[in-house]
């Protein structure tokens, strides 16, 4: 019974932080200009979001011809993080997909947003690779921590 009331007491004070949270605008990644950033191709599901030494950035999508395209910094590790909700006949699906890359200069991503399943999402992550066959090859600075 005790440890139900320090339960209780603990969610009672973490409730206003949580409030707040979800009143804070999360803000724009914008690159300074002497930022170095490369170029994400953008497929599948969700809206993506940027997390940066702890921070979370809604990343500035661009569609052109049907390409949807973003930017990241390069040099330094970020963290993916897709937003997915698909709506169905009577069902509702949420999730939150994360992934990690170190995006290089020269290096071009293609980050797809796969449909929840059960539950679950994911992100592929790739790179354009002009001398492969698919035109894609293994990003091999996936992983790690993503937010």
């Amino acid at each position: 019974m005790r440890s139900i009331k320090h339960g209780l007491r603990a969610v009672i004070m973490l409730v206003p932080l949580f409030l707040a949270a979800c009143g804070t605008p999360i803000p724009k990644y914008q690159p300074t200009p002497d930022e170095k950033v490369t170029s994400v191709k953008l497929f599948g599901w969700g809206e993506p979001y940027m997390c940066r030494m702890g921070k979370l950035y809604e990343l500035t999508v661009q569609e052109e011809n049907g390409t949807r395209r973003t930017t990241l910094p390069t040099g330094a590790r970020v963290g993916l993080v897709n937003f997915i909700t698909v709506q169905g006949y009577q069902v509702v699906s949420r999730c939150t997909a994360r992934a990690s890359v170190i995006p290089r200069d020269g290096i071009n991503l293609i980050v797809n947003g796969v449909l929840p399943e059960a539950g679950k999402c994911g992100l592929d992550v790739v790179r354009e690779d002009a001398s492969k066959e698919t035109g894609v090859s293994m990003e091999p600075s996936l992983g790690g921590p993503a937010c």
